[in-house]
């Protein structure tokens, strides 16, 4: 089964590059943060709130392009990069283990030509949601609050920092655009191919959920698999079904995968198959 140990060789490095990816949001939250400055220190509570709401007006049209600048559109091609590979290893692996071309061929050059798609929502609605809004409610608070200088300084440092709701919101969506999109991708092929067995991929890190844990490295039959959205767990996504646990595993920022297998794969892998099923 060289195939299956190929394929989690390569989940092995993907763990490895999220768990490096807060470091690099922080890093280009730092940028920001000096970008960000620079407003900053234009407010004066001597001055007009009209003038002090002009600078934030400034700071607000200014932030796209420090954003830019900063380094998160490297993160994004990086993450844009990652899917690629990833939904190549997945082909490569459907290939050697079901051998249907046409069919694997088909819905891999969908998803591949989909990518610049998933680019342009990274950098918009993910920036909008995960980056902007954070940065433009704290600059409004302590503008509308007269916050000094200092404490104005202080509270942005907060918002950007590592605890703050944009590192943390940005890794976890990071993290889910990542598998969502390759598990997508993998439910149309099993979906082409009819598949009926399965194998719970992945690594195990410190957050690993007991429900993934229980699973790690065992082969399913589908009606096994499919009736685990009946069960609850912590961190269970809600509307998580039996036509949507393989794309939801085992919830928010899960790095498994539910991978299709072959019937010779099951059984190798100590999977039972019934005289009826046989």
């Amino acid at each position: 089964m060289e195939e299956l140990e190929e394929l989690q060789a390569w989940e092995e490095q993907l763990s490895k590059w999220l768990e490096n990816l807060k470091k690099r949001i922080i890093a280009v939250n730092a940028v920001v943060l000096e970008g960000l400055y620079e407003y900053v220190d234009q407010f004066d509570n001597t001055l007009s709130f009209s003038e002090n709401l002009n600078v934030l007006l400034a700071a607000q049209t200014r932030l796209p392009y420090i954003l830019q600048t900063s380094g998160y559109g490297l993160l994004v091609n990086n993450l844009v990069s990652k899917l690629g590979e990833t939904i190549t290893k997945l082909g490569d692996y459907f290939q050697k283990t079901f051998k249907s071309p046409e069919q694997i061929k088909r819905v891999t050059d969908l998803f591949t030509a989909s990518l610049a798609k998933v680019k342009e929502s990274l950098l918009g609605e993910g920036l909008q949601n995960g980056m902007v809004g954070e940065i433009v409610k704290t600059l409004q608070y302590h503008v509308y609050s007269k916050s000094t200088k200092t404490i104005f300084r202080e509270a942005l440092k907060k918002t950007l920092g590592a605890n703050g709701q944009p590192v943390k919101y940005l890794t976890t969506y990071t993290s889910d655009t990542l598998y969502q999109y390759s598990r997508a991708y993998t439910e149309e092929v099993t979906k082409e191919l009819d598949v009926q067995y399965y194998y719970y991929m992945g690594t195990r890190i410190d957050t690993s959920r007991d429900f993934c844990n229980a699973r790690m490295g065992k082969p399913f039959t589908k009606k096994e698999v499919q009736s685990w959205a009946s069960l609850d767990w912590k961190g269970k996504i809600p509307g998580t079904s039996k036509f949507s646990i393989t794309m939801y595993v085992g919830g928010y920022n899960c790095r498994h995968r539910i991978v299709p297998i072959s019937k010779e794969m099951y059984i190798k892998l100590g999977g039972q198959v019934s005289q009826k099923a046989a």
